[in-house]
């Protein structure tokens, strides 16, 4: 991890997401982060875990055809502003 922060610009916004604050994550945060960082949490009374204009899909696919979906999903989004993407190995 260290080595890829020290090949990012130095200028930069950083941004961390985890569904759990585990020691692992605190210590990543410490290693990650210049400024003490803001952290949000989803809003216990809600009766939905996402904002309603957030829009939310998963699709399950083998190992070999990761990259090939990872590319074709950017190309069709590129003038998107926003997007996360998260992939369980």
């Amino acid at each position: 991890m260290k080595k890829i922060l020290a090949i990012l610009p130095k200028k930069r916004q950083t941004i961390l997401f985890s569904a759990t604050q585990t020691e692992k994550t605190i210590d990543l945060i410490k290693l990650s982060f210049r400024s003490k960082p803001i952290f949000i949490n989803v809003d216990a009374n809600s009766t939905t875990s996402t904002a309603d204009h957030i829009e939310q899909g998963f699709v399950v696919v083998d190992q070999a055809q990761k990259f090939i979906l990872l590319f074709s999903f950017l190309k069709r989004n590129k003038t998107k502003k926003n997007c996360c993407i998260f992939f369980y190995l």
